[in-house]
């Protein structure tokens, strides 16, 4: 705990008042909003000429904390594609933050939404993402499943669920794009033939397809 921040200044002596066995000392306590976790405050005696210390001559109090680490996501690598096995995979990447104190893992809740497939489109992602005991940020990355099907970009946006063990920063979601490599395939279809005693050939009328898988 930080004097002055966690609590205020305190007195360097204590008096016992007269016919008294014990002397009191009182620790506000500040609330200042800021999420850190369990702090400690040592308060010791210092040697003087009109007593003796006793062996245990030091206490700890320890402060709780009232707040709740804010999570926030962004999409670190907002960017996926598709890539054949030749070509490095291309993924996408969310990268999550905590603010605060980080002793201690934390696991946060996961929405998946968006246009693409799980399974399909890109290979399946967790329903939570953990902070490691010391760190205030996790990565997640969003592997993409080359899946031979010509089709649009799509999307997979990743949403923090909330919990009583954290806030929702105002970067709450993130959303990652998915681009495809696939090629349209061109089809032919006969759509009409003219032919009659007087001509001596067929005209044959076709129209071209583009099929979309």
């Amino acid at each position: 705990a930080t004097r002055g921040l966690d609590y205020p200044a305190l007195p360097t002596s204590v008096s016992f008042a007269a016919g008294s066995a014990t002397a009191l000392v009182s620790i506000p306590i500040v609330d200042d909003a800021n999420y850190e976790g369990e702090e400690s405050l040592v308060l010791s005696l210092m040697p003087g000429l009109a007593y003796l210390l006793d062996p245990v001559s030091s206490a700890i109090a320890r402060i709780r904390d009232n707040d709740l680490p804010i999570i926030s996501v962004v999409a670190s690598d907002a960017s996926a594609a598709e890539t054949v096995a030749s070509i490095a995979p291309n993924p996408g990447r969310f990268t999550f933050t905590r603010s605060g104190n980080n002793a201690s893992e934390l696991s946060v809740n996961l929405a998946i939404t968006g246009t693409a497939q799980a399974g399909v489109d890109y290979g399946s992602l967790p329903a939570t993402i953990s902070f490691a005991a010391g760190l205030s940020t996790a990565v997640l990355n969003l592997e993409v499943i080359d899946d031979q099907v010509y089709e649009a970009t799509e999307s997979v946006t990743l949403s923090i669920v909330a919990d009583p063990a954290y806030k929702l920063g105002t970067q709450a979601s993130a959303t990652v794009s998915l681009a495809d490599n696939d090629l349209p395939t061109i089809a032919i279809e006969r759509s009409e033939e003219h032919t009659s005693e007087l001509q001596s050939h067929s005209d044959l009328v076709c129209r071209l397809l583009l099929e979309k898988k």
